[in-house]
């Protein structure tokens, strides 16, 4: 994928070489300064990555000048190194100037000005302008729907980051609009059943559960289990953490009983996944050991806890941080039950682990 992808880049480069009026040798440096730029960052070597961008914009500008078309790729390639290494402040001088050429060079229902005007939204969004970045992705979204597919699949995803935008700003009454919005979007395109839609139903109910609206998050996360559920094994993973999400939503409620439930089924699923010594079946094993516990059912907790404990030790070995993990919740079930010498011996070992080199 990363080498069709830099090819892919390269050949679009290339094509530039075309254009009469700038320098030969500054097109080809331009080409493999902003080939490697790309590849680099790709490969999560960003800093290695933005002296190469920047080379290749100072290239392009002295070939073709600041406002020529065919800037508009080194300004993308720039902006989006500055976005995976999470500067969106960063990002928005060249995504302005890319947007700007575009503009001024294209056609209005031009899906490569969509393009250039969804790049924007992604920055206001990310440092949270929903008021600017909404009138943007409707430009977009009016141009992806006149020109349909493939171009429809950047729709869903424009809405549901507009959403989470006004989410974290605390507008949840736009952020539930547009979280209408992507799900339509993605129904449409893909139908009402598909993974796809279980996966963005599963993100809108995380975006509720952080902003701690626990009854808008419940529905939602059912809807996306009864899709997962009808799935075949290849989706097990998605089931698991579809029951996670909700095992985790009631515990934040205090609701234990009921976490117990979808946690037990995760870690049931777990092993059939993973298999029953595996370290993630372990975490499972522990969700469903401290729910018994935080419902005082300190008989039933022990022998989870020990199952947790002792698959933990063997998988990752016993100083592991995870191992740590489990010591302090059984020790913690064990002081509520009375025992407590037995749980500072276990906090002992716990605290001695966290100070070694794996802790």
């Amino acid at each position: 994928m990363l080498e069709r992808g830099v090819k892919g880049l390269r050949a679009g480069l290339l094509a530039l070489l075309l254009l009469p009026t700038a320098c030969d040798n500054d097109q080809e440096a331009m080409v493999e300064a902003q080939t490697r730029a790309e590849k680099l960052s790709l490969e999560g070597r960003h800093e290695e990555a933005l002296p190469l961008a920047k080379e290749a914009l100072a290239l392009g500008e002295q070939a073709f000048g600041r406002v020529h078309p065919a800037l508009t790729a080194s300004l993308d390639t720039l902006s989006e190194i500055h976005m995976r290494m999470a500067r969106p402040e960063a990002a928005e001088p060249p995504r302005r100037r890319a947007l700007a050429i575009r503009e001024a060079n294209l056609e209005p229902d031009d899906p490569e000005l969509a393009r250039g005007l969804y790049k924007m939204v992604e920055v206001h969004s990310s440092l949270r302008r929903c008021d600017q970045a909404e009138p943007l992705l409707l430009r977009a979204a009016a141009i992806w729907e006149t020109v349909g597919a493939p171009e429809l699949e950047n729709l869903d995803w424009g809405f549901y980051l507009l959403a989470g935008c006004y989410m974290r700003t605390q507008q949840y009454d736009d952020g539930e609009r547009f979280f209408q919005r992507a799900l339509a979007a993605l129904k449409q395109r893909v139908g009402a059943e598909h993974l796809k839609v279980g996966g963005l139903l599963q993100k809108i109910g995380w975006a509720y559960y952080s902003e701690r609206l626990y009854d808008k998050a419940e529905p939602v996360y059912r809807r996306a289990l009864a899709i997962f559920e009808t799935l075949g094994d290849a989706h097990r993973p998605s089931l698991i953490a579809s029951l996670t999400h909700l095992a985790m939503l009631h515990e934040a409620q205090d609701k234990h009983a009921e976490a117990e439930t979808f946690y037990a089924r995760s870690a049931e699923l777990q092993a059939g996944v993973h298999g029953p010594e595996d370290y993630r079946t372990a975490s499972g094993v522990l969700n469903v050991a401290r729910m018994r516990h935080y419902q005082g059912k300190y008989a039933e907790a022990e022998p989870v806890f020990q199952r947790a404990l002792a698959v933990t030790e063997q998988a990752l070995g016993a100083e592991h941080a995870n191992v740590a993990s489990c010591l302090t919740h059984y020790a913690a079930m064990l002081e509520d039950a009375g025992r407590s010498a037995e749980a500072a011996e276990l906090l002992t070992r716990a605290e001695a682990i966290r100070a070694g080199p794996q802790g």
